[in-house]
Order: structure tokens, then C-alpha cells, then sequence
């Protein structure tokens, strides 16, 4: 998840476009009306999905925990990559990013270096650097491994 701050004359038209995303993208990661954004509002951009990535579409009755039950991902990891904290409210027609089932992600913690995330994923630092080639290791990074 980005945050981007609003520049003089921009309509959420134009951000959209700009991220290759539709209005409605934008307004399910955020707890605003993104219709009426002005100059220097924050707003959340979602992550741009992959072929790691799927839509999950919420349920009546499902939470977070049972959303990711049996999936190699934690509850902080999927609240993260959906802008939300681990007590936000999940609302049935909500949709979220969900990795799929052969993808493991992990977000970087200030100080991680690449011994933590071979140890963190199972996964030897070549394979880390060849699935995410622009690797910097700043805080809240999003790192993505494959099983092939």
C-alpha cells in the first residue's frame, strides 16, 4: 500500500489513471470520499495486482482470521497489504488482495537485512533477489517468493 498526497488541480480521475487503477480501487483502501480529495490530502494507493495476487470478495460472516486460515500468510501480513489494522471491520462486498496459495509474502521491519529475509521465507537470498530485483529494504517494503 502507497500513500500519495494530493497535488494542486488533480481530481482522483487523474491519480487513478495514473496508477493504472479505477475510483472504486481507490476508495476501498481508504475511509474517505475520494470524490472530494483536495491538495495535500493523503490518500492510500493499493497495490497494483499481479499474477500473485487474486480479488477476495468478503462474505457475511467472515473475518480476517478465517479468510486466511490454511494460507501461508498471517494476519498482520494480510491486513497490511489491505490498508487495515488488525481490529478495522471487514464488511461483506469488501474486496481485499489476497496472495495466491504458491506465493508467500513478507513486509520488511526496520532494520531487516537479507540474512532475515532468507530466514523469514525459506528461501535462499539469490532466489530473494531474482523474484524482486529492485530490493532496498526500507520499512514496509512488500518482498514476494514463488514456490515454481
Amino acid at each position: 500500500m502507497d500513500i500519495y498526497v494530493v497535488k494542486a488541480g488533480e481530481t482522483i480521475n487523474d491519480i487513478a489513471k495514473r496508477f493504472n487503477l479505477t475510483i472504486d480501487d481507490i476508495q476501498s483502501v481508504n475511509d474517505m470520499n475520494v470524490l472530494e480529495i483536495k491538495e495535500g490530502d493523503e490518500i492510500k494507493i493499493p497495490l497494483i495486482l499481479s499474477e500473485d495476487f487474486i480479488y477476495y470478495e468478503v462474505k457475511e460472516g467472515d473475518t480476517l482470521k478465517n479468510i486466511v486460515e490454511g494460507k501461508n500468510l498471517d494476519l498482520k501480513t494480510i491486513a497490511h497489504l489491505n490498508g487495515l489494522e488488525l481490529s478495522d471491520y471487514i464488511y461483506p462486498k469488501q474486496v481485499l488482495i489476497i496472495p495466491k496459495d504458491n506465493v508467500r509474502v513478507y513486509i520488511t521491519e526496520k532494520g531487516d537485512t537479507l540474512k532475515d529475509l532468507e530466514a523469514n521465507l525459506g528461501f535462499t537470498i539469490q532466489k530473494i533477489l531474482e523474484d524482486n530485483p529492485n530490493l532496498y529494504l526500507v520499512e514496509n517494503q512488500l518482498i514476494i517468493e514463488r514456490d515454481n
